[in-house]
């Protein structure tokens, strides 16, 4: 990911359109949309929802905590070669009940946090 996509992602989701983020970056919609499908292609999910009145960011919340969940599993695995404390990490990344987070956890990775824990140790 190079900094002039970081740029265009921020300004699809300040716009809340492709179209009226091009009209701002002086860029053709298509270039716009191709770089935002790269973006996503290199995270593995879609960001934005579309839809006719324009996108909204859904999904990249969810993008981030279950980078943010990975991350904080293969540290605390580095650290004390012990079972990693899944509702710690859900609820220090916001999450108020476990069962919300396995739910995106899984919607993103296709697996559960405790088989995906089985599977890369």
């Amino acid at each position: 990911m190079d900094l002039r996509t970081l740029r265009y992602f921020i300004a699809v989701l300040e716009a809340g359109s492709l179209s009226r983020a091009a009209g701002s970056l002086y860029i053709a919609q298509p270039a716009l949309t191709a770089q935002i499908k790269k973006l996503e292609g290199e995270l593995g999910a879609q960001l934005f929802e579309r839809s006719h009145v324009g996108v909204t960011p859904k999904t990249f919340a969810r993008v981030i905590r279950a980078q943010s969940a990975l991350a904080r599993a293969d540290a605390a695995r580095g650290a004390y070669p012990r079972i990693v404390d899944w509702s710690a990490i859900a609820y220090d990344l916001g999450y108020y009940d476990q069962p919300h987070f396995i739910d995106d956890f899984k919607a993103l990775t296709g697996v559960t946090p405790s088989k995906w824990e089985r599977e890369s140790s």
